[in-house]
Formats: structure tokens, C-alpha cells, sequence
């Protein structure tokens, strides 16, 4: 049971001199999870007799990194390796949780103007909305107005990447609105695997294998693909170079597009 939630988009940072901060914020969660009426628990003749954190690794308040504690709760954020700022952020598990509840708490340290775009699995979305303080959801909202012009055809092209790992990755890209674009590869002939990535923001080798529940080889391959198809940046898996291939004198490889 549960309710299954992807992420749509996300804009994230929290500058290095508040991740500290952020990280004692998440820690002091443990012990108050009655206090706050977690979402999980258990239940006996029809009373509530325990409080936890939905879907959250027991233990987490022992992490030592924001990182790590971040983990725990089914998030992957991305650190630059320069400044120490946290950069970017990646919805890791599959239903919704008390996600809301850790958003709340560490938004006094993440950067104004910064969120997260939710879609939910009836199609509903939310954003949750970071004003330099203070945690905003924002419930998704469908708008009609006549149409002044004919719909556009979508554009459906076939592509094809051979990275030299003796496979063909024989795929089709649609694009499907000024955002999204969606990549399905045809590994089965005709049908297979469909992957739906946002064309302004940055495709992580570790959300399209949970997607496309795909080989670590594989998602290096496709990621080129959609890098050199599209110009989106990708981050590839780590020992894996800019032609998608096995290298393990390559650390994690990011390829830009354009800016």
C-alpha cells in the first residue's frame, strides 16, 4: 500500500556553510517522531501505539554526512566537489513518505527560490517550495484556454549508439512538450524500457537505472545517447568514460549541455 510519487524537477542548493546545519536539523528528527505524528506506525484495537518515519532507515540521526543521512530518507543529493554546496537532489525510493516533514526541516538552510515538482501516481502534482526559510507547498493546477493554432505533430525520431560494449542501443526519442522528452529502447524489437527526462536539468546514471531497472553498462551507454541526441546534461556512472565505455581511470564523468 502507499501512494507511488516521481520527480518531475527539481532546482536545489544549500551552500556549503549551511549543509552542517542542515545535517543536525535531520538528525534531531530521530526520538520525535511521536511528536511530529510520523506517517508510519502501528496500531492495536484500533488505538496507535508507535510513531515512525515512513519508508526511512532506522539509525539515521548516526550519519555523519548530509549525504549519508539523505540516503536514509530515499534522497540523492549531488555535491560540488569545489565548493562543498549541495547542487542538485534525486527522489530515490518509489512512495511518498514524511518527505514533507524533512523538506520542512532543513528549509531554513536551502537557497530561496528553490524547489521540488512532484507527480503523483493519479497524475496529481504538487511542488514543494523553498522561500529562504520556510517550506510552501504548492498543489498543481490544469489551465484550458482556446487553441489559436493547430496542435504541432510531435517529433518521434529513431536514434542509434554503438559505444564499442558489443551492443546496439536502438532507441526512439520523442519529444513530448518544451520540457520533457522521453527515450525508449527497443531492446525487446519493437518495444522496451521508457525513460521520461527533463530536458533543462540533469539526467543522473542512478534514476534512470531505478526507471528503466537497467544494467549499470547500459544507462552509461543511453546517457550518451541522450547527450549527444539532445544536449542535455548527463552524469554518468563512475569508471565509466564520455563514450559510455568501462574505464576505471575515469572518475564521475558529467557531460554539459548547453548553458
Amino acid at each position: 500500500m502507499g501512494y507511488c510519487m516521481d520527480m518531475v524537477k527539481a532546482v536545489f542548493t544549500i551552500k556549503a556553510k549551511n549543509v552542517p546545519k542542515a545535517l543536525k536539523a535531520v538528525q534531531e528528527l530521530e526520538g520525535k517522531e511521536g511528536q511530529l505524528n510520523a506517517g508510519g506506525g502501528m496500531w492495536r484495537d484500533g488505538q496507535r501505539v508507535s510513531h515512525y518515519f515512513s519508508f526511512v532507515d532506522p539509525g539515521f540521526s548516526k550519519c555523519t554526512t548530509f549525504s549519508a543521512i539523505m540516503d536514509a530518507w530515499r534522497w540523492e543529493v549531488k555535491e560540488d566537489p569545489e565548493t562543498g554546496d549541495v547542487i542538485d537532489i534525486c527522489f530515490a525510493g518509489e512512495k511518498l513518505g514524511d518527505d514533507g516533514l524533512l523538506f520542512k526541516t532543513i528549509a531554513p538552510f536551502v537557497e530561496s527560490e528553490r524547489y521540488l515538482t512532484m507527480q503523483g501516481e493519479d497524475g496529481l502534482s504538487w511542488q514543494w517550495y523553498f522561500d529562504g526559510g520556510n517550506l510552501i507547498e504548492y498543489e498543481g493546477m490544469v489551465t484550458y484556454k482556446p487553441s489559436t493554432v493547430a496542435p504541432a505533430v510531435e517529433p518521434v525520431r529513431r536514434v542509434q549508439y554503438s559505444p564499442g560494449n558489443a551492443t546496439r542501443y536502438d532507441c526512439v526519442l520523442v519529444d513530448l512538450d518544451e520540457s520533457n522528452c522521453m527515450l525508449t529502447w527497443l531492446r525487446q524489437g519493437n518495444g522496451g524500457s521508457a525513460f521520461v527526462f527533463d530536458k533543462k536539468g540533469m539526467v543522473a546514471s542512478s534514476y534512470m537505472m531505478e526507471k528503466m531497472q537497467i544494467r549499470v553498462a547500459d544507462a552509461a551507454a543511453l546517457l550518451v545517447l541522450i547527450h549527444r541526441e539532445t544536449g542535455v546534461s548527463v552524469m554518468l556512472p563512475s569508471e565509466f568514460n564520455a563514450q559510455g565505455l568501462w574505464d576505471d581511470t575515469c572518475s564521475e564523468v558529467t557531460l554539459r549541455g548547453k548553458e
